[in-house]
């Protein structure tokens, strides 16, 4: 049985904001984690070899925040 769940994030985000492109360990460790969670389906990142009905991982951007505030604390640089 796969159980799955999120919350909401209990601060903010701050400035400033990056869009960073993913490392291809990066983009492995999410195709791994997918096809661990979803079983029944193939996944795969861009460019790389596997079934044809592989899902191909098409997010290969992140936003990356210069700092994060929870309550009162500010973490980050």
């Amino acid at each position: 049985m796969i159980i799955t769940g999120c919350e909401p994030f209990p601060g903010e985000m701050l400035s400033p904001k990056f869009d960073v492109i993913l490392s291809k360990s990066m983009l492995d460790l999410m195709v791994e984690y997918y096809t661990a969670t979803y079983e029944t389906h193939n996944f795969k990142a861009p460019f790389d070899d596997g079934p044809e009905d592989s899902i191909i991982l098409s997010h290969v951007t992140i936003n990356k925040f210069g700092q994060c505030r929870i309550g009162s604390e500010v973490f980050g640089s």
